[in-house]
């Protein structure tokens, strides 16, 4: 077995050895990973398995009750009126760039450059309430500070963190393009073939080739 070396805020990985090296993408991306230099700050994170293994919280999760039906519910965090009322200011200028509104789009988009995507569960309330908005609205809908606090309140911790650089990866568009490129450079690999200690993937094409990451706060990124 083949152990990936730690990238921050990633569990080190571990592959079989035919398919490290029956596919040349995968095995020229993986190698270029483990010669990939850390920018200073970054944390890595892996577990003695390969994967993180830190031991789960023995206290419920905040924010989540179990449903009738025995499966976990997630309520919207809560937080007592004027607990925070400026660090959401703060953060909705941060985001806004000083302006008074911003459009929805370019909200989404502004989240999107951070790593979180709207389809976080950790985002689902909120993301559900603007959809709602969105839809029962006759024009595009803009964010106001007010707007802002309504829809994002119950997540202005996270948000917080995201926006102020504050994740494992704190420029996740720095870190997009330099995987882009590892990506793109992997991709005219023709060398190897496709593994088949498993015979279904002994199917399928060696032009399919995509990649896959996620790191301990939630950052995804995916291409191909």
């Amino acid at each position: 077995m083949h152990r990936l070396k730690s990238l921050p805020g990633f569990a080190a990985g571990v592959c079989h050895p035919r398919a490290v090296s029956g596919c040349g993408k995968a095995n020229s991306f993986i190698q270029r990973l483990w010669k990939w230099q850390c920018p200073p700050g970054w944390r890595a994170v892996s577990g003695a398995n390969g994967f993180d293994d830190s031991p789960l919280p023995n206290h419920p999760t905040p924010g989540v009750k179990k449903a009738k039906d025995g499966d976990p519910q997630r309520e919207p965090r809560k937080h007592k009126p004027g607990l925070m009322p400026g660090l959401e200011d703060m953060l909705f200028y941060t985001i806004t760039e000083g302006e008074e509104q911003i459009t929805t789009p370019k909200f989404i988009s502004a989240l999107k450059s951070t790593g979180l995507l709207t389809s976080d569960p950790r985002l689902k309330y909120c993301m559900d309430l603007l959809r709602q908005t969105v839809q029962s609205s006759s024009s595009s809908v803009t964010l106001d500070r007010h707007l802002f606090k309504k829809f994002f309140g119950s997540n202005i911790v996270l948000l917080t963190q995201a926006f102020r650089k504050k994740f494992v990866i704190p420029d996740f568009e720095v870190f997009s393009s330099h995987m882009n490129r590892l990506y793109e450079n992997a991709k005219m690999k023709t060398s190897g073939k496709v593994a088949d200690y498993i015979p279904q993937l002994a199917k399928f094409s060696p032009d399919l080739w995509g990649v896959s990451l996620c790191t301990v706060d939630g950052q995804r990124y995916s291409i191909g």
